[in-house]
């Protein structure tokens, strides 16, 4: 079975539960806390992924859709302002999103399911805990005697997509060189320069939202990240909490149904025998079916006396 993992803490691990717990006292759906990317733990995460979307991608889309005219170019709008400001514009953009333009609200998960660095960095050093969420099952319908007669139903959980570290993901290009083509094709006859300004100035905010929460430096490779993105426009459900830094943190509420949850790993310094049972017995007074032989403790031979 396919699964993404989200390492966490105790703690944090405690807080979710108790904030999913439903009238009747029992759970069926985690209710996760999605952060947005403008506050993320590296503020210059988003930076990185607009930077490289601009200087690498755009460049590759215009010459496979063929726009040869730098008038209607979104990669010069790009290099006329990118070093003429410096920081300036960048922050400037950022505003621009800010006001006009969904926000990205992200949960991370990983396709590393027991790895030291995780353990070390996001789960309390070994002593916390990773949560293996199943990607998709199926169920086979219509099956008599023979497999192929069978309907085959894929019943996706989470709606994950893989961060890109170096090479350019195939899906979200896809995504921009779509929305560049129909924006080129219906305002590539604009001649008035304010109005196609205007245009393509919107056009630069939207690529760079739906494009650069999928990238981060190469050097968070290791991770493995993919992440669960939810764009949100209004400020409706936003609430805000404080990190550890005393930074004010938006974030939305993002339901993941309770029953996707396949696997638990113990962290390799966390006590083990006792951890795995109270696990299992606070899950199963919350009304959350996991077999105990699906709680197993990391096979990392990492340890702090």
């Amino acid at each position: 079975m396919d699964l993404s993992y989200h390492y966490t803490t105790i703690e944090k691990f405690q807080n979710l539960l108790e904030s999913s717990v439903g009238a009747n006292g029992k759970i069926t759906e985690f209710n996760f806390w999605a952060s947005s990317i403008y506050a993320m733990n590296d503020p210059k995460e988003f930076l990185f992924g607009y930077d490289k979307l601009w200087d690498d991608l755009i460049p590759l889309i215009e010459k496979e859709i063929g726009i040869n005219d730098d008038k209607h170019k979104l990669s010069m709008l790009w290099e006329k302002y990118k070093f003429s400001s410096k920081n300036e514009w960048k922050e400037a953009v950022l505003k621009g999103l800010y006001d006009i333009h969904e926000t990205p609200f992200i949960i991370s998960f990983s396709k590393n399911e027991d790895r030291l660095p995780m353990w070390t960095t996001y789960a309390n050093n070994g002593n916390g805990i990773c949560l293996g969420f199943s990607n998709y099952e199926y169920k086979i319908n219509n099956y008599n005697t023979k497999i192929s007669d069978a309907d085959v139903e894929i019943i996706h959980n989470l709606h994950t997509s893989e961060v890109t570290y170096d090479k350019p993901d195939e899906l979200v290009n896809k995504m921009v060189e779509r929305y560049y083509s129909d924006f080129y094709n219906k305002y590539s006859t604009i001649l008035d320069e304010s109005q196609l300004n205007k245009k393509m100035a919107e056009a630069f905010a939207f690529l760079s939202i739906i494009a650069a929460p999928y990238h981060k430096h190469k050097a968070y490779e290791y991770e493995k990240e993919e992440r669960l993105i939810v764009f949100k426009k209004d400020e409706t459900d936003v609430k805000y909490r404080c990190n550890s830094l005393g930074r004010l943190i938006p974030y939305i509420i993002v339901p993941i149904k309770a029953k996707y949850l396949k696997r638990i790993i113990i962290g390799p310094c966390a006590d083990f025998t006792s951890l795995r049972r109270e696990l299992y017995l606070e899950l199963s007074k919350l009304g959350v079916k996991i077999d105990i032989e699906a709680i197993t403790q990391s096979d990392v031979p990492y340890r702090i006396f």
